[in-house]
């Protein structure tokens, strides 16, 4: 999690391992989409809290 501004951005990297095929590799962008779009969700829709 990086600082920006009044917000804060979430980095992810992702490496290939070489025994993943591509096809295997983007299944699993498509689940990590998924989670981060639920993530996403669940955060917007809590009440803002300062910590």
């Amino acid at each position: 999690m990086v600082p920006s501004g009044d917000f804060s951005e979430i980095v992810i990297t992702l490496n290939k391992p070489d025994e993943l095929t591509d096809v295997q590799f983007d299944q699993r962008l498509s689940e990590i989409g998924e989670m981060i779009v639920t993530m996403k969700n669940i955060i917007e829709s809590a009440p803002n809290v300062l910590i």
